[in-house]
């Protein structure tokens, strides 16, 4: 083969690689819409916005050990995995979060992004597991 083919089967596959990552990608959508965003000051503190140009498609599982989820809650509702989710309180119930505290953790982390509803989730392609391990009298470990 000759240098200049060579050459050119290398862009060409180079071209058709990075192509091909680039379709692994979600559209740069830019900023999420969600109302509450600017007030996220630590969005810019730990530069979440450069993290969520480069993002994939994974959709990681993350557990939130606390008092639990509230699952009527606009920004978590369709981020919460119903499956794996555990009341270890003895209620039965993951998804009513006496405290408020389980609910507040979780939105930090994963609340529904560009859904223009409330803020946005640091990882805001995740699903949430609720293990609840306290309720408004105790914790239960």
């Amino acid at each position: 083969m000759k240098k200049n083919h060579v050459f050119s089967l290398i862009t060409f596959l180079s071209i058709l690689i990075v192509s091909c990552a680039e379709s692994l990608l979600p559209p740069n959508v830019g900023d999420p819409n969600d109302p509450l965003l600017l007030k996220q000051y630590y969005i810019d503190e730990i530069s979440l916005r450069d993290a969520w140009k480069i993002r994939g498609h994974s959709t990681p599982t993350i557990g939130i050990i606390d008092s639990g989820i509230d699952i009527t809650h606009p920004d978590l509702k369709n981020m919460i995995n119903t499956d794996l989710s555990h009341d270890f309180t003895g209620l039965n119930n993951p998804f009513v979060d006496e405290v408020g505290h389980g609910t507040f953790v979780a939105g930090i982390i994963g609340a529904e992004g560009n859904n223009n509803e409330g803020i946005c989730g640091i990882n805001w392609k995740s699903s949430l597991v609720s293990l609840k391990i306290s309720n408004s009298d105790s914790i239960f470990l």
